[in-house]
């Protein structure tokens, strides 16, 4: 809970997902000071953490930066602010409506091509989510583990991404015990969901369904 006009003590950003290098999170951090007052955020930036090491001990940094052991992600934050630079001179709007093109031809693609051998979790309709499809394959009473699937996939030069997805209690609701994930963005387009269906039918002939 978080009054409102007040400031979040965390705010963690995940770049990720706009095309960013690496892994890089960026997180601003608010701390209240020994009178009791919050400091303005500050962004907390790894390798931060010394002051100086003698010999014989160290002195760490204030607050916050003393919790921000390592070498700056110098690196990925120059490769985020290019992926911004390139999202933008595309257009959010652009990058949307391609995503939901390119996921409304897979849904009808695999929903088509293989009925109920595939069931792709989350609506039916591309425009109430995202390019990301998570789905189960093989016959209604014999699904193929998705780490087969992404093995064989794999093997077709399609890669798909294959287990809990950080959703473990999800899955768990839903007593499903993992699912295999293909994505699309602003660098996919048809002939790269032609290759999944094509792909997934050769694993029907390795798995004899």
């Amino acid at each position: 809970y978080q009054p409102e006009g007040a400031f979040p003590a965390w705010i963690r950003v995940s770049v990720a997902v706009r095309c960013g290098s690496g892994v890089t999170i960026r997180r601003f951090q608010r701390f209240r000071t020994v009178s009791g007052r919050h400091r303005p955020p500050i962004p907390a930036i790894r390798g931060l953490f010394r002051r100086f090491a003698p010999a014989d001990g160290f002195t760490t940094t204030e607050i916050p930066w003393k919790f921000e052991a390592g070498t700056p992600m110098v690196a990925e934050a120059v490769g985020l602010g290019a992926a911004i630079d390139y999202l933008d001179n595309l257009g959010m709007d652009n990058v949307r409506a391609h995503e939901i093109e390119l996921t409304d031809y897979a849904l009808r693609t695999l929903n088509e091509r293989y009925g109920d051998k595939i069931v792709i979790h989350g609506p039916q309709v591309a425009s109430e989510r995202g390019g990301v499809l998570s789905f189960v394959y093989g016959e209604p009473d014999m699904r193929v583990h998705p780490h087969d699937i992404a093995q064989v996939l794999d093997q077709a030069g399609v890669c798909v991404r294959a287990g809990h997805h950080c959703a473990k209690p999800l899955l768990q609701t839903m007593n499903v015990p993992a699912t295999s994930r293909a994505s699309v963005y602003v660098y996919n387009d048809e002939s790269d969901i032609d290759a999944l269906a094509e792909a997934l039918e050769a694993s029907s002939d390795i798995f004899a369904f």
